[in-house]
């Protein structure tokens, strides 16, 4: 067995697992951006919804809640 090539597959493995780990928690961290935004995006239209009910302005609610106004009218 030649040593250097068993130190090459060991490097080689070192970095495979290294890559696999990065790809691992980058991934994890989308997730994670993603589900913020949803959770952000499913409040902001319960705030509309409620608004909406109050009979407010679909500009002024899509001025506070940074909503399109064409959102907006879907949720009614």
């Amino acid at each position: 067995i030649d040593p250097e090539a068993l130190s090459h597959v060991y490097q080689n493995r070192e970095e495979v697992q290294s890559m696999l780990v990065n790809a691992i928690a980058r991934d994890r961290k989308k997730m994670y951006e993603e589900r913020l935004k949803e959770g952000e995006m499913k409040e902001k239209r319960q705030i509309a919804r409620t608004m909406l009910a109050g009979d407010m302005a679909i500009s002024d609610i899509a001025a506070i809640t940074a909503l399109w106004e064409e959102d907006i009218r879907k949720i009614t």
